[in-house]
């Protein structure tokens, strides 16, 4: 296997994605796609990326963060993800971002509960309310963040 060969196309990928946070599921695909790091396993790639100085890579969300599992089921934010050091956020623009994604989360949840009507399952109400409400607590604990 040639590190030198996944260290380019893992960088290269990385610095050219509209997304700085690239799953390592793509990564992995793009190197086997190449000849020269076809058989490169995960668990290889993920051992690559930890010990690399350009790279960091985000394996999980810790219990507290705001990120919690709430905002992972809903995003798909779940699992390894790589970000260039040199693309990672600020503080205050990933807060930003993060609370653009939950007004709308927020929005769509509101919007799907006008939907449901009079004639709605009362589970199903429920349901939506309770998303509803946690995403409305996420919203005030990203709109902390923006503050520190």
């Amino acid at each position: 296997m040639n590190l030198e060969r996944v260290e380019e196309i893992c960088i290269n990928h990385l610095s050219q994605v509209p997304n700085p946070l690239a799953p390592i599921e793509k990564l992995l695909k793009l190197c086997r796609n190449d000849a020269a790091c076809g058989a490169l396993g995960e668990q290889e790639l993920l051992a690559f990326l930890r010990a690399h100085a350009l790279i960091h890579l985000v394996e999980g969300i810790g219990p507290g963060a705001v990120l919690d599992a709430d905002l992972a089921a809903m995003t798909g934010a779940v699992g390894a993800k790589a970000i260039l050091k040199t693309r990672v956020p600020t503080d205050r623009s990933l807060a930003q971002m993060m609370g653009e994604q939950a007004g709308a989360m927020t929005a769509a949840l509101r919007a799907m509960s006008e939907d449901l009507g009079e004639d709605a399952d009362a589970g199903q109400a429920g349901r939506i309310a309770e998303a509803l409400a946690r995403a409305e607590a996420l919203r005030g604990r990203i709109a902390q963040l923006g503050q520190d």
